[in-house]
C-alpha cells in the first residue's frame, strides 16, 4: 500500500511504499491544531508553508493554497507508481527471465482529476485513505502488476500460452503479423485486453473475415481464431502473416476467451 502522511499544517508529505503489498491507496491526515488566540483558519494558513502551500501569501500575510505544489506532488506519485509502458521483468513459459517494455497495460493516475479531488480534500480539511483517480487500470495492483492470470505470446517461437491463476490453461501455435511488410509487425510490450466479442467480422490478411472469438489488445489489433486456416506456427508468419493481430486454433482461443476479463495483461515479446 502506498501511504502518504500529509500534515496540512506542516511541511512533511512523504509517501512510503511497503514492499510486496498493494500500493493503490494513500492516506491524507488533517491535523486540527491551532491556538485559542487565533481562529482555525488563521492558524491553518499561517502553519502551511510546506510543500503543498509553498511560500505564497495573500495581502494579509496568510499562506494560501498553491495548486502548483499539489500538482507537483501528484506528478511525483505518478512518476513513481504509474506502470503503463514501464520496463518489467518477466519469467517466460520456458524458464527465461526477460525484460518487456511498452504497451498500454498497467496503472496510470489521472493527474488532472486527482488534482481536483485532492484540492477539495485539503480545502475541507478532510482525513481519508483514498485510492487515486486512474485513467488506466490493470488487473492486479501489486509490485508485480501482471499477476498470475495473463496471456503470453512468444513471437520468435510463434507460441501463445495462457495462464489462469498461475496454471497454464491454453497453449497454441500462432500466426502473428508479418514483420517484413510495413506496419504489419505485431508490436511487443505489455498490453491489456479490451471489450471482447464473439461472432464478429475482422480484417483478415486481405479481406474481412468472420471469427468466433475476438480479444482486442491494441487499437485494431487482437487475438482471434482463424476458421479459414489449417496450419499455425513455424515460419508461416513470414509468408502468410497478419496485419499485426494474432491468429490461433479455435479450441485454444475459446479457452482464453472464456477465462479472461477486461484488463487482463497480454505480454508480447520476441
Amino acid at each position: 500500500m502506498l501511504i502518504c502522511q500529509s500534515s496540512l499544517i506542516g511541511s512533511q508529505i512523504q509517501p512510503r511504499y511497503a514492499e510486496g503489498d498493494d500500493y493503490g491507496e494513500y492516506d491524507y491526515e488533517y491535523y486540527d491544531e491551532y491556538s485559542d488566540e487565533e481562529s482555525e483558519e488563521e492558524s491553518y494558513m499561517k502553519r502551511a508553508p510546506g510543500r503543498i502551500y509553498g511560500e505564497t501569501t495573500d495581502e494579509n500575510g496568510l499562506y494560501t493554497l498553491d495548486k502548483k505544489q499539489i500538482e507537483a506532488y501528484i506528478s511525483e506519485l505518478a512518476a513513481k507508481y504509474d506502470t503503463v509502458g514501464t520496463e518489467r521483468t518477466f519469467n517466460t513459459y520456458d524458464g527465461r527471465e526477460i525484460t518487456v517494455s511498452g504497451g498500454n497495460y498497467g496503472w496510470q493516475i489521472d493527474q488532472k482529476a486527482e488534482l481536483k479531488e485532492l484540492t477539495e480534500l485539503i480545502k475541507n480539511g478532510e482525513t481519508q485513505v483514498r485510492e487515486p483517480v486512474y485513467s488506466h487500470e490493470g488487473l492486479v495492483r501489486k509490485t508485480n502488476d501482471i499477476g498470475y492470470t495473463y496471456i503470453e505470446i512468444d513471437l520468435t517461437a510463434q507460441r501463445m500460452v495462457f495462464y489462469k491463476d498461475g496454471t497454464p490453461t491454453a497453449d497454441a501455435q500462432i500466426v502473428s503479423g508479418n514483420p517484413f511488410v510495413p506496419n504489419c509487425a505485431t508490436p511487443v510490450g505489455c498490453y491489456t485486453t479490451g471489450e471482447m466479442k464473439s461472432g464478429c467480422t475482422v480484417n483478415g490478411e486481405d479481406y474481412p473475415s468472420a471469427v468466433n472469438y475476438w480479444i482486442p489488445f491494441d487499437g485494431n489489433l487482437g487475438i482471434s481464431d482463424a476458421p479459414w486456416r489449417m496450419d499455425f506456427g513455424g515460419q508461416l508468419y513470414e509468408f502468410e502473416g497478419t496485419h499485426g493481430s494474432i491468429c490461433a486454433p479455435s479450441d485454444q482461443v475459446q479457452i482464453i476467451f472464456s477465462n479472461v476479463e477486461k484488463n487482463t495483461p497480454i505480454v508480447i515479446y520476441e
